[in-house]
Formats: C-alpha cells, sequence, structure tokens
C-alpha cells in the first residue's frame, strides 16, 4: 500500500488515504485521524471529483460496525469535501475524518 501520488500519469480517478496518527482515548480505544484526497475529472468540470469524495464519505461514514476483524467502532468527525488548489490537471478534494478504533490483544 502507498500512499503517495503514482510517477507518471493519474489514473482518471484516483483516492489516496493518509493516516495521520492517533491518540488514546481509553484503555483499547484511540481516536485516529485519517485524511482522504480524491482526484478525478477535471477542474473545469469536477462533477467527478466532488461524486467520488461523496462516495469516499458515504463509504468511511458507515465502516463502523461490530464485525471480526473491523477495528472501527466510530466515526466520530468528518469534513469535507473541500477543494484543493493542486497542480495536476484533475480535480482534487480533501476529506478529514476521525474514527475511534479499537485495539486487540498483543
Amino acid at each position: 500500500m502507498n500512499n503517495k501520488l503514482p510517477a507518471g500519469q493519474i489514473p482518471n480517478k484516483l483516492v489516496v488515504v493518509r493516516y495521520d496518527g492517533s491518540s488514546v482515548e481509553e484503555l483499547h480505544v484511540d481516536s485516529a485521524a485519517v485524511g482522504v484526497t480524491v482526484y478525478a475529472g477535471t477542474k473545469a468540470l469536477p462533477k467527478d471529483a466532488n461524486d467520488l469524495a461523496r462516495i469516499v464519505r458515504a463509504l468511511i461514514g458507515d465502516s463502523a460496525r461490530m464485525e471480526p476483524g473491523n477495528p472501527v467502532a466510530a466515526v466520530t468527525a468528518s469534513s469535507g469535501p473541500i477543494p484543493v488548489a493542486d497542480e495536476v490537471e484533475k480535480a482534487v478534494r480533501y476529506l478529514t475524518f476521525e474514527l475511534a478504533v479499537v485495539g486487540s490483544a498483543l
């Protein structure tokens, strides 16, 4: 897994997820910060970027559930999508999320 832009041509649609660290909330729960950058469409026609960013927001917003192997207990905050000025030809949108994640025994 890589959280950097691929070298050369950017795909038509690209989602880059960045883990920004976490802080301990309780003994077995951390508050994890995640940043998501979406590249799609063009600056002149950003509909694809807006639509993809809304899909990403919905998917992450729905990620908290009680399932074996899923550490996400809750999505406690989110912001965006926010338009970002970038040198690439694509329209760029940025979102942030705070996730309550449950640890496991080591």
